[in-house]
């Protein structure tokens, strides 16, 4: 009666879904690029995924033809929340398969940003939470098995470089870096799965060779825990 079989909850994961944020674009994107090239060389298949997408804007139109709801944080959550679920479902089959994804753009960006417009600290768990159960039991998203925040001081962030969220099409105001970075750590507090970078020693921003060793020492652990290289 092998209908009847359950499934064995011991089976080898194949693939894992990493994400890494910062409120430094420059170093987010540095570090993408040379993590995906860490995995590659290490014989993982990798691939870098950046929120929201060109499907996000194409799929989701009516939103922008009403500007008064962009000021809405569980509105623009539930687009934010939608555009995983859209990006995160088609890859599905290629975690499966053994592939790491490297996510910007995730639920813990999306929450920090959002977070900079409530300035009362209970309205602003309420809205991680919302986040939450936006992502997990509406949407259903495929869970991220690690969000990794590199922590930026704002004197190393430049205002060029602090000009898109990960909701940029959503037309908002750019938060203050000094906020933006708050709301981070904040976020990163009260959000499961998340651990703390530090990309500054003693006031001074760190090399990017020392920044990936210590985001690679925690991605390398996740990849050979949900993943193997192909033999």
């Amino acid at each position: 009666m092998s209908w009847l079989r359950k499934t064995d909850k011991r089976e080898k994961k194949l693939g894992a879904i990493i994400a890494i944020e910062s409120v430094s674009s420059e170093v987010a994107q540095t570090l993408l690029a040379s993590i995906e090239r860490e995995l590659t060389t290490a014989g993982f298949a990798a691939s870098v995924i950046e929120l929201p997408t060109k499907q996000a804007e194409n799929n989701i139109p009516a939103v922008f033809e009403f500007p008064e709801l962009l000021d809405n944080q569980e509105v623009m959550g539930f687009v934010a929340g939608l555009d995983k679920c859209i990006e995160l479902k088609t890859l599905s089959a290629r975690v499966e398969q053994g592939e790491t994804i490297l996510l910007t753009g995730s639920r813990l960006a999306v929450a920090a940003w959002l977070a900079t417009e409530i300035s009362e600290y209970n309205s602003r768990v309420i809205l991680y939470r919302w986040l939450e159960r936006v992502d997990q039991v509406l949407l259903r998203v495929p869970k991220v098995d690690l969000s990794i925040y590199v922590d930026a001081l704002p004197e190393h962030v430049s205002d060029i470089e602090h000009i898109s969220a990960p909701a940029g099409w959503l037309q908002r105001t750019v938060p203050a870096i000094a906020d933006l970075r708050e709301s981070f750590l904040e976020a990163a507090q009260l959000t499961a799965g998340v651990k703390v970078v530090p990309a500054h020693k003693n006031g001074k921003l760190m090399p990017d060779g020392e920044i990936h060793n210590r985001v690679w020492n925690l991605v390398r652990r996740i990849a050979l825990k949900t993943n193997r290289p192909p033999t």
